[in-house]
């Protein structure tokens, strides 16, 4: 019966969309990670847990952290614009352009599939923001992704894909800061609170990285941060 026959077209139609939504890939959502209050590094085990469900990779555990050995360093202008907010809930917020920075000497092992890796809020912040409730927005999609340290796994970390950079070129990376107190303000400009970095080259994957590169990072957690330079 043609009525049977149309019923039929529209239910392939029907499934032909679904199996196309079900191909597509995951939207890239935003969520507010913040710091661990409890631990000196990583971020809070229930915001990770709802970046997850929220259709985040599960975090990947790696090898072989390094804070910069000379090769690397970050910097972050002053006077980044933002608003006030009280907690939370209603939490302060500010948009920046961290620069990371590659000496000319730089060896090419350290610049593959490059990450740079966000710890925690600071430890030798010179400003007493109060560390659980420093955080940052980020996405559920690369260039983000969850990482631990295979030394200890009982942390997650952020981290914010590069690829493969060249020695001797700056690189942008894009920051969202989300605060959930109010801002410390000096000279008239919002001062936000300093982060906990960590460096990491993959050139064969997500596992660990090759046994040359980890010779060369010397294998342990090693600690920068980003600093602070003033807008010219």
């Amino acid at each position: 019966m043609p009525w049977i026959e149309a019923a039929k077209r529209v239910i392939a139609r029907g499934l032909f969309l679904l199996l196309l939504l079900c191909a597509a890939p995951a939207s890239a959502l935003p969520m507010t990670l913040y710091a661990n209050g409890d631990a000196i590094a990583g971020f809070d085990a229930d915001d990770v847990a709802a970046a997850v469900a929220a259709g985040m990779a599960e975090p990947f555990t790696v090898s072989g952290f390094f804070g910069g050995q000379g090769y690397f360093s970050v910097v972050t202008p002053d006077g980044i614009p933002g608003t006030q907010g009280s907690s939370k809930l209603n939490p302060s917020t500010g948009t920046s352009t961290w620069t990371l920075q590659i000496a000319d000497d730089t060896p090419e092992a350290l610049l593959q599939n490059f990450f740079l890796v966000i710890l925690g809020h600071a430890s030798n912040d010179p400003l007493p923001y109060e560390t659980e409730n420093v955080g940052l927005q980020i996405t559920t999609t690369e260039p983000w992704s969850l990482v631990r340290n295979a030394a200890a796994t009982s942390q997650v970390y952020l981290a914010y894909s590069l690829g493969d950079l060249d020695a001797g070129v700056d690189y942008q990376i894009p920051i969202e800061y989300r605060v959930g107190q109010p801002l410390f303000v000096q000279s008239g400009e919002y001062v936000f609170p300093l982060y906990m970095i960590a460096f990491l080259s993959l050139p064969n994957g997500p596992e660990v990285p090759e046994p040359s590169v980890l010779a060369l990072l010397g294998g342990a957690l090693a600690v920068g941060w980003v600093t602070r330079k003033r807008s010219r």
